[in-house]
């Protein structure tokens, strides 16, 4: 998230421990596989899981 969004950044009370090994497992049981390049599949294979990350474009940072 670019640091002009800071307040938009989630802080819980009790921070998430991050365990690549529990992310991957997550995903595999969710069907999203990863390919021989590594990057992982949609559950039906088509096509590379990709995330997108939409942003207001007309508000200047505060």
């Amino acid at each position: 998230m670019p640091s002009m969004y800071n307040t938009f950044h989630y802080r819980p009370e009790t921070p998430y421990a991050f365990d690549i090994a529990t992310a991957n497992q997550l995903l595999d049981d969710a069907g999203y596989r990863r390919g021989a390049d590594g990057i992982r599949t949609m559950p039906d294979g088509t096509r590379p899981l990709r995330f997108r990350f939409f942003a207001r474009a007309e508000s200047k940072p505060s």
